[in-house]
């Protein structure tokens, strides 16, 4: 199993960067009228999933690999780039905004990576047709997974930290 150094490092950099906003968005900053310990269970679950693939990411082979860091990247761009975006556009940017903002970037660094790796992970078959019709129903069944989690996580998440 080869992992690129530089990948792994693009990786823990920009998880970190996701993981310094959830701390910074459940824990040091919670909305008004609320503490710390009202949002355990927010905070702790994804910080949980972070760590769960921090630790996966080296062990795995590159197609997981690639998964992992997609689905964080599009996580990183749900909870961080899109609410932050919104107050900023909205009311300008103030408390846990800015770690959001830097969690938007993060997020797509972690799409670009999860893209390289699954770039670097594709099997070349002899056959072209079966090679590349393979590679058309993996995408989109993996498209369609994605939009099946995300879709429900993301209005979830936006429903219970937009006001």
């Amino acid at each position: 199993m080869q992992l690129s150094s530089r990948s792994h490092r693009l990786f823990l950099l920009a998880t970190a960067v996701v993981g310094v906003h959830l701390v910074d968005d459940n824990f040091l900053q919670p909305p008004d009228g609320t503490s710390a310990s009202d949002h355990l269970v927010s905070g702790l679950v994804p910080l949980g999933v972070l760590a769960a693939g921090v630790w996966g990411y080296s062990r795995v082979r590159a197609g997981v690999r690639a998964l992992i860091a997609l689905a964080m990247g599009l996580f990183a761009i749900i909870i961080g780039g899109v609410e932050a975006a919104y107050y900023t556009y909205e009311v300008g940017p103030s408390g846990d905004d800015y770690t959001g903002l830097l969690a938007l970037p993060a997020g797509l660094l972690l799409l670009g990576v999860g893209i390289v790796e699954l770039w670097g992970s594709r099997r070349a078959t002899p056959n072209p047709w079966w090679r590349y019709s393979r590679r058309v129903v993996l995408g989109v069944a993996g498209a369609g997974a994605l939009y099946q989690f995300f879709l429900p996580v993301g209005v979830a998440y936006m429903a219970t930290h937009a006001r």
